[in-house]
């Protein structure tokens, strides 16, 4: 079985990031609950989505070592690779931020990865990682790679019309909450190793 994933809110996990970097820059009250989403939201309920923008370029790029990884995600790919399953990370990511800093959120990804124990036992080999500039690329690298499964926190990644009809749609929605999907959804990752017949 070949596996896709996503990279940016399905593997990494940025709460705590953007949480703290808010915090810094005093724009959100410290007992606002420490979820990417509720920072998102009150950022923009005050009329601040530039500065989310902005806020995005450092948790993507030099901020990123602050992203953890979502609970149960090692204990997954330690039960895909003992049944020698290949793993593969296909992501959509900008080459630099849309405004704010100039940096290249490529390489801050890369070397985020090269400091996981699990990226330097080589459980996910630098030949099965892909970072695409567009949508439309990633869902091509999807075809190209023949993957049987592939989970994706974005809904219209795996509702796309030119999205393969062989791989199947995992959604990983931590919060359980999402409108007009109606196929496999997971709120971690550890719901996903008995879907695979992982364990």
């Amino acid at each position: 079985m070949r596996i896709g994933l996503d990279f940016d809110n399905t593997i990494v996990c940025y709460d705590e990031a953007f949480h703290t970097l808010a915090l810094e820059h005093k724009a959100i009250p410290a007992d606002l609950p420490r979820k990417k989403e509720d920072v998102k939201a009150y950022l923009q309920a005050q009329g601040r989505n530039d500065f989310w923008t902005e806020l995005q370029g450092f948790a993507y790029g030099p901020r990123m070592e602050t992203a953890t990884v979502f609970p149960g995600f090692e204990q997954f790919l330690s039960e895909a690779k003992s049944k020698n399953l290949e793993i593969f990370i296909v992501s959509h990511r900008s080459p630099r931020p849309y405004s704010g800093l100039d940096c290249d959120l490529h390489e801050a990804a890369k070397t985020w990865l090269q400091n996981r124990a699990w990226y330097q036992n080589g459980q996910i080999k630098p030949a099965q990682i892909f970072f695409e500039a567009t949508k439309t690329g990633k869902i091509d690298k999807i075809k190209s790679l023949n993957l049987d499964v592939f989970v994706d926190d974005l809904p219209e990644i795996l509702a796309h019309e030119d999205f393969p009809e062989r791989t199947r749609k995992i959604l990983f929605c931590p919060s359980g909450v999402v409108e007009k999907w109606t196929g496999s959804l997971v709120r971690s990752w550890s719901e996903i190793s008995p879907i695979l017949k992982l364990t």
